[in-house]
């Protein structure tokens, strides 16, 4: 009987800002510098889609006992918040 020797594979998934959406790329192997994949979802899709989740017929309502309102709100709160630091860091890091 052969002795069955273990194969690993590296599989990297990174995601990254850039001006037009969320861009995840997908390397394999040990010392990939290319990716095998990349896939842009748009802000835009992607912001419908987080807040869209909880509209029930169209409408963000908190009836069936949920607080969509509220989770929601967290959402758009929580993206003030990420564009508020990514202005400071850039005022922080650019030359003059």
């Amino acid at each position: 009987m052969t002795e069955q020797k273990k194969q690993y594979v590296e599989i990297d998934a990174s995601a990254w800002l850039n001006k037009d959406g969320v861009e995840v790329s997908v390397f394999i192997g040990d010392d990939a510098s290319e990716a095998c994949t990349t896939n842009v979802q748009s802000y835009e899709m992607l912001v419908e889609q987080s807040i869209g989740c909880h509209c029930t017929h169209g409408r963000l309502t908190n009836k069936f006992g949920y607080d969509n309102i509220g989770e929601a709100e967290d959402i758009v709160i929580a993206l003030e918040e990420a564009a508020t630091l990514a202005r400071e860091l850039f005022e922080s890091l650019k030359d003059e």
